[in-house]
């Protein structure tokens, strides 16, 4: 059984999949975008639950359940991500992340020459 913050990643990997963002485990034909899930081992470096580049754009994206918030170390590695010019944002709302990276996602599109047809 899925946690709610499992529910809300779930919900992210298929939109991201309807924008054409890909990963290896969730491939997309004719991708514009890749993102990757960091799963916790002990070992590197930490980093929120997505990561990833739209058309050359870097992105990351810390999920949670309904009422929680990052802890320190997840707002202290936006922060950098941030300072670096990436967007990287939180959110415990499918439909604030869908709003915020659709957001980024049409901006990118805009502002890049040949903007990519939505399937």
């Amino acid at each position: 059984m899925k946690t709610p913050e499992g529910r809300i990643k779930d919900q992210v990997k298929a939109w991201l999949k309807s924008r054409r963002v890909a990963s290896l485990s969730a491939p997309v034909a004719d991708a514009v975008g890749y993102y990757h899930m960091y799963v916790p081992s002990g070992y590197g470096d930490p980093a929120l639950d997505f990561t990833g580049c739209y058309r050359g754009r870097f992105w990351a994206l810390e999920t949670k359940a309904r009422g929680n918030t990052p802890s320190a170390r997840q707002n202290l590695i936006m922060k950098v991500q941030q300072d670096a010019l990436g967007l990287s944002i939180w959110s415990d709302d499918i439909d604030d992340i869908v709003e915020r990276l659709g957001e980024f996602f049409d901006f990118v599109d805009a502002t890049l020459p040949n903007p990519p047809a939505q399937r």
